[in-house]
């Protein structure tokens, strides 16, 4: 009975610890601009400080509709009957806040120059298929393009593959060889 009562309040602060620690995570976007924070910044070749630029592209979020661009007025946006052509389809073409779509985890990079709430469209598309990107052929391609709502301008674009040698080759570009 006193192991059990030993292993149960053992038990109990282990989930008391676990539970404050995760409690301060915040989202993906958050522990990026944490650490963002706390870097030094460093000198460049020319002994001159290096500091990241400033926000370009500012909060928009309370934006009305009719000053954003249409879906299918993003450059590059490809019909859902073309992606269907191409053995494709889209599973999310949808409008959210940068951090949004940063905390969806597909884009490993914060860009620092994007608010937080500013407002993005992000396409998904995913081909059971072999799909050029760059006129290289990928195998089960997921392609996720993210637009800034008001510009239209390209953010991110990420391919991924659901075949372990679906990237294979990318790494074979030419322009990306020593």
């Amino acid at each position: 009975m006193k192991k059990r009562a030993i292993l149960a309040v053992a038990s109990l602060l282990l989930l008391i610890l676990t539970s404050q620690a995760y409690a301060h995570l915040g989202s993906r976007y958050d522990s990026a601009k944490a650490v963002l924070e706390k870097v030094t910044p460093t000198k460049d070749p020319d002994n001159k400080e290096v500091k990241l630029v400033d926000v370009s592209y500012k909060a928009n979020k309370d934006i009305s509709n009719n000053k954003l661009k249409n879906v299918d007025k993003l450059p590059g946006y490809v019909s859902e009957a073309d992606i269907a052509k191409k053995g494709g389809k889209y599973t999310l073409k949808s409008l959210m806040t940068y951090k949004e779509y940063f905390d969806m985890g597909i884009d490993p990079m914060l860009r620092h120059d994007i608010d937080p709430n500013r407002i993005v469209w992000v396409l998904i598309s995913k081909f059971d298929k072999t799909h050029n990107v760059d006129g290289q052929p990928v195998e089960k391609a997921t392609v996720t393009a993210a637009y800034d709502a008001e510009t239209g301008a390209m953010i991110s674009l990420v391919v991924t593959s659901s075949d372990p040698q679906g990237l294979k080759n990318l790494n074979k570009r030419p322009d990306l060889q020593n």
